[in-house]
């Protein structure tokens, strides 16, 4: 008896009370609203900002290494990434064909750990790509640094928009963390292991003393061309 009067309290009180006061009570569940608004949107422009980045300082890279492979006579890799570099350069919106040419950089970049430039170099064709190819990579370097570093801070922003957001918006967000931790754990690797290559290709330049131009001249001369 007393069930049967307790349930048809309740259902007189749902039937009384506004909308708004039901609303008002904890659903097993559901999320509370924290008063928090999730700008999914801004994530997602920060995210492709990131992309943006990593690809310039990738293209930046793959054109060195091609050089490079092409100074030591590694045509086969050399075509590789000129393939995937021409494939990033076409489809800006790429990100698997971004993430392919990471790897196979990583991969050339590898394998140039263990060539004797001394031995392996064409000497000509170092004279003529070398100095750009040192510079090509100090370029990427500093733009992948930034790249990682807003990552780093878009990834602990999405990671707790995530817990607040509808599930409808949840997939957008996800989007932004995989694109964020792909940067923040695949792009600093990349980094160290061809400023390994580069530094070897600095030590080939000066006993063969080729002129390499550093980042921040490139820059003075690039700034002193535009004020003529």
């Amino acid at each position: 008896m007393f069930r049967k009067v307790s349930f048809a309290m309740v259902v007189c009180l749902l039937l009384i009370l506004p909308v708004s006061n039901v609303a008002a009570f904890d659903l097993p569940g559901a999320k509370k609203d924290t008063g928090v608004k999730v700008d999914g949107d801004a994530l997602s422009k920060r995210s492709a900002s990131v992309v943006s980045k990593v690809r310039l300082a990738t293209i930046s890279f793959a054109e060195a290494l091609i050089n490079v492979e092409e100074a030591v006579g590694n045509k086969e890799e050399a075509e590789k990434l000129r393939g995937l570099l021409e494939n990033v350069k076409t489809n800006k919106n790429d990100e698997n064909g971004l993430k392919a040419l990471v790897a196979e950089e990583n991969k050339a970049t590898t394998e140039m750990a263990n060539i004797d430039f001394k031995s392996s170099m064409n000497e000509e064709k170092a004279k003529e790509n070398l100095g750009s190819a040192i510079l090509k990579i100090g370029i990427g370097v500093i733009v992948d640094g930034i790249a990682v570093k807003d990552a780093t801070v878009l990834l602990k922003d999405a990671q707790a928009a995530v817990k607040q957001v509808s599930f409808s918006a949840v997939g957008q967000i996800k989007d932004v963390i995989s694109t964020a931790q792909f940067v923040v754990t695949e792009i600093p690797t990349q980094v160290s292991s061809i400023q390994k290559v580069s530094g070897k290709l600095v030590d080939y330049a000066k006993v063969k003393r080729i002129p390499i131009k550093s980042v921040t001249q490139k820059m003075a001369s690039d700034a002193m061309m535009k004020e003529e």
